[in-house]
């Protein structure tokens, strides 16, 4: 009897955590500030995906990585490199108006994920937030990945203001 009740326990807690690693569930993380600057301003910092790496808290950043910039379809793009000219990341600015910017950011070994930054002009400057939708397993949302990402998404947009106040 004791053994039967073990099983059973053991077969719950197998069923358990298959499940919490296979069952999907999307967040999206969302994060917003106001900067003293113009939608324009902004707009022009947010598509300039050459200074991208110096904001994103999540780049690469690493030494024996190089970065290459080029257009593809007058789509600004930039490529990571590892060391042994493997392809890290392709980052791409696909979407680029005043009102919003997206940026598609493709790492290997993961979906791509859309980052969506929207511009609102407020009285002392601009409003810009931050958002994405992204997929991941029950586990990782019970652990807290949503928030995690509003946290790093509010340390870029820090740095993205830093970026900005120092090149204007």
């Amino acid at each position: 009897m004791v053994k039967k009740i073990l099983g059973y326990g053991l077969l719950v807690i197998l069923v358990f955590f298959v499940a919490i690693v296979t069952i999907p569930s999307t967040i999206s993380p969302s994060v917003t500030k106001e900067l003293k600057a113009t939608p324009s301003q902004v707009h022009k910092a947010l598509s300039n995906i050459r200074n991208f790496r110096f904001w994103d808290p999540k780049i690469i950043s690493d030494s024996t990585v190089s970065y290459d910039f080029y257009s593809e379809d007058n789509i600004q793009c930039m490529q990571v490199t590892d060391s042994l000219s493997n392809i890290i990341a392709t980052y791409k600015v696909v979407k680029s108006d005043l009102e919003e910017v997206q940026i598609s950011v493709d790492i290997r070994d993961i979906d791509l994920v859309i980052y969506s930054f929207k511009l609102n002009k407020t009285d002392f400057g601009t409003e810009i937030t931050w958002s994405m939708d992204f997929e991941i397993n029950l586990m990782m949302y019970i652990l807290g990945a949503e928030s995690k990402l509003e946290e790093m998404f509010s340390e870029g947009l820090n740095s993205f203001q830093e970026t900005l106040m120092n090149n204007l």
